[in-house]
């Protein structure tokens, strides 16, 4: 039973690499600053590498448009968007319908780097640690599925100088 079990278990890990490996592209995400006081600019840096043996053309346009941006509050919870967030989601549906657009060619391995303002898209007014990550789909020409960065944690403290702190506690116009 030990043996079934170790063989499966490799077996599955191996099949795991090779669909990383597989990816055409890989992401790296890095906050600007790990600790912020709410109403403070949040802003990642985004690293994307060429993974393959080929040159890769990607979108060059506003990394809002090109990320699905993953965002937990502290609680556990999806962190709400913001209105400016909201139509960007429904920009970037237009953007995907359109084939025209900039590019950026990357050679093997060559990266590339982006900046995601993130309370630009998402709430982050309350007490604690926020986990980001980011999710840009694999184009059709290079593959399928999506390529998913690594998680990092924002940690957000109270500031008093700010009127609004949690979204449920704004005041309605």
């Amino acid at each position: 039973m030990k043996i079934i079990f170790s063989s499966f278990l490799v077996l599955s890990t191996l099949q795991a690499l090779r669909g990383q490996e597989s990816a055409p592209i890989s992401i790296s995400i890095s906050p600007q600053r790990a600790s912020v006081r709410a109403g403070a600019e949040v802003i990642l840096d985004v690293i994307v590498t060429n993974m393959s043996d080929r040159l890769l053309t990607l979108a060059a346009v506003s990394p809002e448009l090109v990320y699905e941006l993953d965002v937990k509050a502290p609680d556990g919870t999806a962190a709400v968007p913001t209105e400016a967030g909201l139509k960007k989601t429904k920009d970037a549906h237009i953007w995907r319908d359109n084939k025209t657009f900039p590019e950026v060619a990357l050679l093997p391995r060559q990266t590339f780097h982006e900046v995601i303002r993130i309370n630009d898209k998402v709430e982050m007014w309350a007490n604690g640690v926020y986990s980001v990550r980011l999710h840009r789909k694999i184009p059709a020409e290079l593959g399928h599925g999506e390529v998913e960065s690594n998680t990092v944690a924002i940690s957000v403290t109270y500031n008093p100088a700010v009127e609004k702190y949690e979204p449920q506690r704004r005041k309605q116009p």
